[in-house]
């Protein structure tokens, strides 16, 4: 199984995924360089493409 068929949960701090899905309530649509830039680059582009890929898939998550 390829790394981003994982669930995003086993592979980042929850505090990780709060903060990006946090920015992306507030900026529907966001880039992954956005929510880069937009989060004072806290959080790199791997991991921050995973929360939004997880997200795409289970948007209520």
């Amino acid at each position: 199984m390829s790394q981003s068929m994982r669930h995003v949960y086993s592979l980042l701090p929850a505090a990780t995924i709060d903060s990006v899905l946090a920015f992306l309530q507030q900026h529907e649509g966001a880039s992954v360089s956005a929510i880069k830039s937009g989060t004072g680059d806290r959080f790199d582009y791997g991991d921050s493409g995973m929360v939004v890929a997880h997200h795409l898939r289970h948007p209520a998550a």
